[in-house]
């Protein structure tokens, strides 16, 4: 009598988290992001809306252009960044808005019932946005680089094509990791309060009214504390460093990279400790 034996086979470990890898999971957040109407003609109007503000920007400074071509370089460049800021103040409101309408929904408990693993989730997000972020970011300094360069080139020399080139496109990743950065904070701020109004005013508060607290205060500990705060350190990372904003990017970029560590701590601290 022959003995017949089953061979079980070896669960795969992607179908032990309901199938959903963390590449999957990914791809859903992006789904989820790009397919709401509003996120999405949010961040495609940062593209129209830094054009038509280079294009506004740009005569002013045309006067102050002078006869040194690395001058008029750096000059060129604050005139293409200074949009930069309008742009954090949109994906800002898309970072908080993904996050605060899955609470408001009830998508967030869907999503956790397929995907049960909080910080897989919480990665997904932060990747997806991120992904996002960074490409309309570069995408508005890169595209608006050529036309200020092209209403300020008659004004004054400029360097070769090629160091002209390497400014703009290490400016336009820069800035655009500005924006990634700020607008993952942005993101876990709204992961923690849950909250669309608190977590947006929670959001402007930090960006906007808090640099300028800091730097009306009377002390002048408080006043030190101002190149380390958000939205100071995203300005170093792409534009020069002066008085006002001290930090080169190489102490800005990890500035915000902590930022966004403890952000996203508290974020899974909050979702162990309440339900989400």
């Amino acid at each position: 009598m022959t003995q017949h034996t089953t061979t079980v086979a070896p669960v795969n470990k992607a179908l032990q988290n309901h199938g959903i890898t963390f590449v999957g999971c990914v791809r859903s957040e992006l789904l989820k992001l790009l397919s709401v109407r509003s996120n999405l003609v949010t961040l495609l109007a940062c593209i129209p809306v830094s054009l038509l503000l280079t294009l506004i920007g740009a005569p002013s400074k045309a006067k102050a252009m002078g006869s040194d071509a690395t001058t008029n370089l750096e000059l060129l460049a604050s005139v293409y960044t200074s949009t930069v800021i309008f742009g954090i103040l949109l994906t800002v409101i898309v970072a908080v808005l993904c996050i605060s309408n899955e609470y408001a929904t009830g998508q967030i408990g869907s999503t956790l019932t397929v995907v049960p693993r909080h910080l897989q989730v919480i990665g997904a997000k932060i990747t997806a946005l991120a992904v996002v972020v960074w490409a309309i970011g570069f995408a508005c300094v890169a595209l608006s680089a050529p036309l200020a360069t092209a209403m300020l080139s008659g004004n004054g020399p400029l360097p070769e094509p090629a160091a002209l080139v390497t400014k703009i496109l290490v400016t336009a990743a820069s800035a655009a990791t500005a924006m990634t950065l700020i607008s993952l904070i942005s993101l876990c701020i709204g992961g923690i309060l849950r909250s669309t109004a608190f977590s947006i005013a929670a959001a402007f508060v930090l960006i906007l009214v808090l640099p300028g607290l800091v730097a009306l205060s009377p002390w002048e500990w408080a006043r030190g504390l101002a190149p380390f705060l958000p939205i100071n350190a995203a300005t170093a990372l792409y534009a020069p460093t002066s008085i006002l904003n001290p930090l080169d990017p190489l102490q800005a970029l990890p500035l915000l990279i902590g930022f966004v560590l403890v952000g996203t701590t508290l974020w899974a601290l909050s979702w162990t400790r309440r339900d989400p």
